[in-house]
């Protein structure tokens, strides 16, 4: 098990992004619990599982790629993102509920993953999205699992 933090994988995929790398990167994502801003959230206590009902009252903060187009805010390693850029991170959710969430909101293109350990940042668009879940739920069905 690699347990290289994912603010380090996008800090390293920067300078080189090859396939492995991306792959590497995109597994780690998945599995991860990252920091997210949500405005209007009901409150819950510490460690407690919120459901947002779709009411259209919590918002989650977006910003945008280089082209404009808005993307979801996911912040890596949310203890020490929070501890260097004070964002008010207020919601953890794995890399996998991320894009399930994406797949719901047509009007947003993707997730900007954040680093905290550098000023830096890997998208992970709709369509890329869409193969990440499928290839989970591919995996989780093998036709050859023993009962």
């Amino acid at each position: 098990m690699n347990l290289t933090p994912l603010s380090d994988k996008i800090t390293a995929l920067v300078s080189t992004s090859t396939p492995s790398l991306v792959n590497e990167f995109e597994k780690n994502f998945i599995n991860s619990q990252l920091g997210l801003v949500m405005h209007n959230r009901p409150v819950g206590g510490p460690g407690e599982k919120i459901i947002i009902d779709g009411s259209g009252k919590t918002t989650i903060s977006l910003v945008s790629d280089p082209e404009g187009n808005p993307m979801i805010k996911a912040c890596a390693d949310p203890d020490q993102f929070e501890k260097k850029y004070n964002e008010g991170i207020n919601s953890l959710m794995s890399g996998r509920e991320i894009l399930e969430m994406l797949i719901n909101m047509p009007e947003v293109e993707g997730v900007l993953v954040c680093s905290a350990s550098s000023f830096n940042s890997f998208p992970i668009y709709r369509s890329r999205a869409n193969i990440l879940l499928e290839e989970k739920h591919v995996s989780e069905n093998k036709w050859w699992k023993f009962w």
